[in-house]
């Protein structure tokens, strides 16, 4: 029953011969819609809202989304560096930057992350984890753009969202 009401609550108010009555239900349909978005480039963003566990690094989440990737070295590892296309194993922590929250981490599980750096993973990860060797940690800020975009991904990351992860290498093959 609530699900029905809602719609023709807002079909009143927008067939209402006010005109300020539509403004007041457009003014809050987009204030619903940007709480449901993720921050995006130049949005504050929150510090990690839990401590990290199982042996995972700390994710310092910046206080502005920024525009553009951000890489930084947390730990140089050794060996020869990864390239684009290669198929590596990782271990990380992914954070969202609207709410500070993990969405997501290989730590807990022990079970490190096998991929090739190459479509379809996300631009983000195949432009920042480049230049890492075995053993090295890196954190990667990723734009919107670079991870997933305007869609999101499932409940975990709003549409719009810049992500903070902390990777590290295990292996290259």
């Amino acid at each position: 029953m609530t699900i029905l009401v809602v719609p023709l609550l807002l079909l009143a108010a927008c067939s209402s011969s006010s005109g300020s009555a539509k403004t007041q239900v457009a003014s809050e349909l987009a204030t619903t819609s940007a709480a449901l978005r993720g921050a995006g480039p130049g949005k504050e963003c929150h510090p990690a809202s839990a401590p990290a566990m199982h042996g995972a690094p700390t994710v310092v989440v910046p206080e502005v989304a920024p525009r553009t990737l951000q890489v930084t070295d947390l730990k140089v590892g050794h060996g020869d560096p990864v390239h684009a296309g290669q198929s590596i194993t990782v271990q990380y922590l992914g954070v969202a930057c609207s709410t500070g929250t993990q969405f997501v981490t290989t730590w807990d599980r022990n079970l490190p992350y096998a991929t090739r750096l190459a479509p379809p993973l996300m631009e983000g990860w195949i432009r920042g984890i480049p230049g890492m060797r075995v053993g090295g940690q890196r954190q990667l800020v990723v734009p919107p753009r670079m991870g997933y975009g305007e869609v999101g991904y499932r409940k975990l990351v709003r549409p719009g969202e810049t992500l903070v992860y902390v990777i590290e290498l295990e292996s290259i093959s």
